[in-house]
């Protein structure tokens, strides 16, 4: 089970890759965590090779993983995390993740991508107005970045592989038309109002003095009064302020009853009393509208962008690793066992 990358934040491991990255102490997801025990920890760390990985023409090297995480470990402690399983963890993500930016960025270089200089600046102007001078000091230590030039240069080879990535995945036009007419789900919206009488109680005297209500606002629209100004006047949903308008939304997004009476209604027209969970409605149908393609283009186009990257960054890594005959050094953690299972069950 793929452990998870939660609480610690660390600038500087993946700003090859990233913005921004945070880094979990790692600890086995499911179950009792078993206690702290930092004399374990530190002579793990002790321990460990000074080179943690390694590939044609470079290695990685222990120290800046032993900062961070020496830098880190009350937060750690607290969480009940300083765990040598769960330092292993650590130790063999952030291992793998140097490995692999160290990778992408000397394939970007080696294509002739080159670093641009004033957006690093000014993210790394950004970085620094949000934590303040001596927050973002603190912030540098705790990630093994000995100079806000050492980070501006990772902010730099970031930029370099999002752009090479970004070659390798463009998205054309005809795959956004595509996903458009394949997902109407994501762009097909209700509209509607209604007028809701909830239950006082939950027995049968308290549905059915609601269901009389109900009716008798019922009453009064076939009489002819103003279906908003009978919201305004008799609504228990907070929409009344709007005359009982929901707006817009997506199917699935009301429960089930409301739903089924909306979708058998004609544009402007009004249901009977529908039960629900949360009393008595009468439902007016502001009908169906599709957003068009023109409207939502850039959002798909950002959504397939990210879908591409990610595929295409996976791939890079992979190719890359071979290709370089990529190793990590160091030990693997241990595998979390499923809930129940026996001792040597895999």
């Amino acid at each position: 089970m793929k452990r998870k990358m939660t609480r610690y934040v660390c600038l500087g491991t993946l700003l090859a890759i990233l913005p921004m990255m945070s880094v979990s102490a790692l600890a086995q997801e499911g179950g009792a965590q078993p206690a702290a025990d930092p004399a374990a920890v530190e002579k793990y760390l002790a321990s460990l090779p000074e080179v943690v990985a390694t590939y044609d023409g470079g290695e990685v090297k222990s120290k800046m993983i032993v900062q961070i995480i020496s830098a880190q470990k009350e937060a750690m402690r607290s969480d009940g995390a300083f765990t040598v399983d769960a330092v292993k963890g650590f130790v063999y993500e952030l291992a793998g993740l140097m490995l692999d930016q160290a990778l992408v960025v000397g394939e970007a270089k080696a294509r002739g991508i080159a670093p641009n200089n004033d957006q690093a600046a000014k993210e790394l102007a950004a970085i620094k107005g949000q934590h303040g001078e001596e927050n973002f000091a603190k912030l540098l230590k705790a990630n093994g970045i000995d100079s806000e030039e050492t980070l501006r240069q990772r902010i730099a080879e970031r930029i370099m592989v999002t752009d090479m990535i970004k070659k390798e995945a463009p998205v054309t036009p005809e795959e956004v038309k595509k996903f458009y007419d394949d997902n109407p789900q994501y762009f097909n919206f209700l509209s509607a109002s209604h007028i809701l009488v909830r239950f006082e109680k939950d027995d049968d005297a308290s549905r059915a003095a609601a269901k009389t209500k109900i009716e008798s606002i019922q009453k009064q629209l076939k009489e002819g009064v103003d279906f908003a100004e009978l919201a305004k006047q008799h609504s228990d949903c907070p929409s009344k302020e709007q005359g009982g308008s929901l707006g817009k939304f997506q199917r699935g997004q009301m429960v089930p009853e409301f739903e089924q009476a909306l979708l058998k209604l004609k544009k402007d027209e009004v249901s009977g009393p529908v039960e629900t969970q949360f009393g008595y409605h009468l439902v007016k149908s502001g009908g169906e509208d599709t957003q068009p393609l023109t409207e939502v283009q850039p959002r798909i186009t950002e959504f397939l962008e990210q879908q591409k990257e990610q595929q295409a960054y996976a791939e890079l890594i992979a190719k890359l690793r071979a290709d370089e005959k990529a190793k990590i050094l160091v030990e693997a953690p241990p595998a979390p066992a499923m809930p129940g299972a026996p001792v040597g069950a895999p």
